[in-house]
């Protein structure tokens, strides 16, 4: 239920041999250079620099300045540092073994802080789903979805809509681990079947005091039964909250017309998206018989936007409510 957990505070100790990485403002050809802001504090004094930073396998923290006020931010997957990858389910046990963990590796490296009284500055909720088919045969229906106060973008197997406060994410899970140990030089590991990833990320510390009237780590793991609670039901308000039916499904494509070899403008007729459905959904006849009939960039428009007429054989809806039951039940 939860992934990314990014907590904030203003108050540590640090041991001054702490494996801290400082960055120092850049010097000037002159010669000249200025000590930067104030970053943290050992017995030795205060230390300066544009920022500083401890990244590790498990998490990256990093203490820099905030409206001239010190601050530090440590974030992290919490089923990675529980499972050693960001799969896999939490409870509230496992979330209070991963901030333990965290906080042990962060003594062990000589920042002392309690990350159960740290303030929320970001939450990722998710649910995974394991469907019937992949990811590319559900794309039809997130490209109908148009979420409001909230741009949609496209990513193949990726679906983001977001504003400053709030991400709902949709991707395929299996490729985005095979991609990150392609990055990473890690062996790919065997994946089976097809997983659909959905997240419900709250981006800021207001966002998540508005939402979840939560504001610590701790409140986290008092009020854990209730983040489920949430994520059902904001999933359920922004993606899931219409009937298939009163999605704006196009079934008939009613591209812009256009000339071909100096024939007079022609659109679409009833006949094509008949004959689309006479083939089985057979996209290839359908796409060449377009082909015939209209101009270059049109049809490339109707390449992309043709793939939603299967809401016309049902296959949409049935898959609409596949990821319903799964995602939120």
């Amino acid at each position: 239920m939860i992934d990314t957990l990014r907590l904030g505070f203003e108050k540590c100790e640090v041991r001054r041999d702490a494996e801290i990485q400082i960055v120092k403002p850049p010097v000037k050809l002159t010669g000249q250079t200025t000590e930067g802001s104030a970053l943290f504090r050992t017995v030795n004094g205060w230390q300066f620099g544009m920022k500083a930073y401890i990244n590790t396998n498990e998490f990256n923290l990093t203490f820099h300045s905030m409206r001239g006020k010190p601050y530090a931010f440590i974030q992290f997957s919490v089923p990675k540092v529980l499972y050693g990858r960001n799969m896999g389910e939490v409870d509230r046990q496992g979330l209070n073994v991963a901030l333990e963990q965290v906080e042990s590796e962060l003594f062990d490296l000589g920042v002392y802080v309690s990350l159960k009284d740290a303030y929320l500055s970001r939450v990722d909720l998710f649910k995974d789903a394991e469907t019937e088919r992949p990811f590319a045969e559900y794309a039809p229906l997130f490209d109908l979805l148009e979420l409001p106060r909230k741009p949609k973008r496209g990513y193949g197997t990726t679906f983001l809509f977001s504003n400053t406060q709030e991400e709902l994410c949709i991707y395929d899970k299996n490729e985005e681990v095979r991609i990150k140990a392609k990055k990473a030089r890690e062996p790919i590991p065997e994946l089976t079947g097809n997983r659909i990833r959905c997240e419900n990320r709250l981006m800021s510390k207001a966002k998540i005091e508005a939402a979840l009237q939560i504001s610590t780590a701790q409140g986290l793991l008092r009020d854990f039964d209730y983040l489920e609670e949430f994520y059902a039901a904001n999933v359920g308000k922004y993606i899931f909250l219409k009937d298939i039916s009163a999605l704006p499904l196009p079934f008939q494509v009613e591209p812009d017309t256009g000339k071909k070899k100096g024939h007079k403008k022609q659109s679409y007729d009833k006949n094509l998206l008949k004959a689309y459905i006479a083939k089985d959904g057979d996209q290839k006849a359908y796409l060449k018989s377009v082909q015939g009939i209209v101009d270059r960039s049109t049809y490339l428009r109707t390449e992309r936007d043709i793939r939603t007429t299967a809401a016309a054989s049902g296959e949409v809806e049935s898959r609409f409510l596949e990821l319903k039951a799964k995602l939120i039940g």
